[in-house]
């Protein structure tokens, strides 16, 4: 109800960040194992989401931008690699994260290649 809401003033799209932090000592209210449904959770926390855009801006027109997956968040774009260092060799992870997704059939992904935490080196400038 608190996304309808927001759609309701306009908004067109969702980023669902944190997805992946769901913690593990906690009792599902199903009986699941925590453990096995932590990767779990982030399928059905963009689902969530990514449905209720489909209902409310029609078939075609929902877009997500979502941080964590799992195997089937490919029906959900769009993805993003979350917030890395602002260092060279966090560049590089970003750069493979990104091309490990696109193997893996995800078709969007986004990135904060030069960074997000931290100070960028004086040399990714020149």
């Amino acid at each position: 109800d608190k996304l309808r809401g927001l759609l309701a003033q306009g908004v067109d799209c969702f980023k669902t960040d944190f997805g992946e932090r769901i913690p593990t000592d906690v009792v599902w209210h199903d009986g699941s194992d925590p453990q096995r449904t932590h990767n779990y959770y982030t399928h059905l926390y963009n689902r969530s989401v990514f449905e209720l855009l489909e209902a409310e801006r029609g078939t075609g027109e929902a877009v997500l931008f979502a941080r964590s997956a799992t195997a089937g968040g490919q029906q959900y774009p769009v993805h993003w690699g979350g917030d890395c260092e602002s260092t060279f060799v966090s560049m590089a992870e970003s750069l493979r994260g990104g091309l490990s997704l696109a193997l893996s059939g995800f078709g969007f992904w986004s990135h904060d290649i030069g960074g997000f935490e931290g100070v960028p080196d004086a040399a990714g400038f020149k």
